[in-house]
Parts: structure tokens; C-alpha cells; sequence
């Protein structure tokens, strides 16, 4: 078997430490420069900063939070699939996991929970709509879908937490970025419906800067478990023969009794 000498880490706890540290640093960029842009009076002269908009899609804030729950989802999968490799029950609830934030991933750019709460919101009201609730601005998606999110979350990190004994520190740090990340975008997102003005900036501004420190603990907890996997990345990597595959000796007798001879040296070729 060929020895392969070219490798490396799939993930290792320095890399995790620096990318996180980046993760926190392009949250609160992102914050400053919304309060920056929105409280001041558009200070560089654009009249509509759209581009940091933290309450729009389509645009840098909205890029980076999908970027990240798909890295989640990334993360997850590797450590899914070699939890999985040893425990398949764990390891398919971690693939599930991964599941769900590359939906959430999708659901960030095309805001499908947004359309999902429309349909509610004229289900409920007989047609006429989220105008006639509390909830005139935002509607009613959060009530419904956030709660459901919310449990299944953190059932599956106690779960997987007792099953594998993961570190108290891991779990504290997903733990938490789940309640806070479930927290921004649910219970935050109802008082947009109550304020304006100022107050709905800096609503936004709190709302949005806690989805996305809430995913960057999330990340950082699967990463930080993805790294103690200690994977490696091979080039070229090579598999044992196993011993049932080895060439059928001359002495070998196949169905039906009739021995099987090797082959008779070409002409000419000398036999050793």
C-alpha cells in the first residue's frame, strides 16, 4: 500500500480560535456600521445606505448571516458524518442539524418564513391578513414557527450532549448562541411592530446584532467539536487490499471440483 504523505487538518483548534475572532469582529462591523450610517444622518451623503442595511436583504449584512448558517451547516455535516461513522443515531441528528441551518442558510436570502407567515396570517384572520393583528408590520410568523425551532434546538444539544459527553464549555457556547439567536429573531422581532423612529434602529440594531453573535456561538461550538474529530484531508489516499481478494492459488478448487491452474508462461518467457 502506497504511504501518503501529503495531508492536512480539516480543522484544527488554532484555525477555530481565528476564525471565530474574525466571526465576532464582522458582527460588530456590521453593527457599527448600521448605527453609524442610520443614527447620523448618512454622514458620507448617501441618502439611501441600503448596503448595511441590517432590516433588508439582499444586500452585505444579509450575504454574510446566510454565509454563516451555511458554515454551521458545513460543519455539521463533517462532524455528522464521522460521529456517524461510530454512533448512528447521533450521528443522523447531527446530520439533521445540518439539515436545518442550510434551510435557514436559504431562508435568510429568500426570507421563505416571511411568506410562510403571510399564509398564516390570512389563515388566522379568515383572508384579511396581518393589518387587523398586533402584529401589523412583521405578522405573526414568529408565534408559529420561531417556538417549535426554538425546542427542537436545544432538545437536540441536551440530547447529543449526554450521548457524547461533549464538554461543558462547547455546550454552554451553543446552548446559549441558540437562545440568543432564536431570541433576536422571535420575542425581538414582535417589538418592531411597537416602535419607530430612532427606536426602531436601534430595535433593529439589537435584533439583528443578536442573530448574528447568537450563530457565531453556534458556529463556534461546532467547529470547536469538528476540531477535536481531529480529521485529516489525504491527497490521493490509498485502500488495503483485503486479503479475501488475492489471487486464486493453482492448488484452488472452484464449483463443480475442476482445479484451476495458473497460467502457462508466454513463449519464451523464463519461468523462475
Amino acid at each position: 500500500m502506497k504511504t501518503q504523505q501529503r495531508s492536512f487538518s480539516l480543522m484544527s483548534d488554532s484555525q477555530c480560535r481565528l476564525l471565530v475572532l474574525a466571526f465576532f469582529s464582522a458582527d460588530l462591523f456590521f453593527l457599527l456600521a448600521y448605527l453609524f450610517l442610520f443614527l447620523h444622518g448618512n454622514p458620507i451623503g448617501n441618502n439611501s445606505p441600503d448596503l448595511f442595511n441590517l432590516d433588508l436583504e439582499g444586500n452585505l449584512p444579509s450575504w454574510y448571516s446566510s454565509m454563516k448558517l451555511l458554515s454551521v451547516g458545513i460543519c455539521a455535516y463533517f462532524y455528522g458524518r464521522l460521529i456517524h461513522l461510530n454512533d448512528r443515531l447521533a450521528g443522523w441528528l447531527i446530520l439533521i442539524g445540518a439539515a436545518v441551518f442550510a434551510y435557514l442558510s436559504l431562508d435568510e436570502g429568500a426570507a421563505i418564513h416571511e411568506r410562510i407567515g403571510d399564509k398564516l396570517d390570512l389563515l388566522l384572520t379568515g383572508g384579511v391578513g396581518a393589518a387587523d393583528t398586533p402584529f401589523q408590520i412583521t405578522g405573526m410568523w414568529m408565534v408559529f414557527l420561531a417556538p417549535p425551532l426554538f425546542v427542537a434546538l436545544v432538545a437536540g444539544v441536551i440530547f447529543l450532549r449526554k450521548r457524547l459527553a461533549i464538554p461543558t464549555g462547547v455546550f454552554v457556547k451553543a446552548l446559549l448562541g441558540i437562545v440568543i439567536f432564536i431570541g433576536s429573531a422571535g420575542p425581538e422581532d414582535i417589538l418592531l411592530n411597537y416602535v419607530s423612529g430612532v427606536r426602531e434602529i436601534v430595535q433593529v440594531a439589537i435584533e439583528e446584532y443578536g442573530e448574528m453573535t447568537g450563530v457565531t456561538l453556534i458556529l463556534w461550538a461546532v467547529m470547536t467539536l469538528l476540531a477535536r474529530q481531529n480529521a485529516t484531508v489525504v491527497q490521493g489516499a490509498t485502500v488495503p487490499v483485503p486479503a479475501s481478494a488475492a489471487p486464486v492459488a493453482a492448488s484452488s478448487q472452484p464449483r463443480g471440483g475442476r482445479p484451476v491452474m495458473a497460467p502457462s508462461p508466454a513463449r519464451g518467457q523464463p519461468t523462475t
